[in-house]
């Protein structure tokens, strides 16, 4: 049986990208990446909608407690989410709350699809 997982595609203030997936279950944060290379999140959103365990990827920042149980609702000034899925629906963007490099991603994942 495929683990299905909620995620926000985050844009900060400083222009990185993050990938945090949380438990549809608990809302709770299993899984945070911050990616340099736009193609491999691309991957990593299509591997998460397969229904791939996120238990087994590598990079989790949430190995070294850098980011601790980040609540799924939680406002984090300077950041922006500007892609969302819950689990079992599709991906909601929102491009009016990207700024250059999000726009950029964004612009990517819609090429890809």
């Amino acid at each position: 049986m495929s683990t299905k997982y909620d995620y926000d595609v985050i844009e900060d203030n400083g222009g990185s990208i993050g990938l945090y997936v949380f438990s549809a279950s608990t809302d709770k944060c299993v899984y945070a990446h911050e990616y340099t290379d736009d193609n491999q999140l691309v991957k990593d959103l299509a591997r998460l909608d397969a229904g791939e365990d996120v238990s087994t990827w590598d990079n989790n920042l949430l190995v070294d407690e850098e980011y601790p149980g980040i609540p799924h609702s939680s406002e984090l000034p300077g950041w922006e989410i500007i892609l969302n899925c819950k689990a079992g629906e599709g991906h909601k963007s929102y491009p009016e709350r990207a700024d250059t490099r999000g726009s950029e991603f964004l612009a990517l994942l819609r090429g890809k699809q």
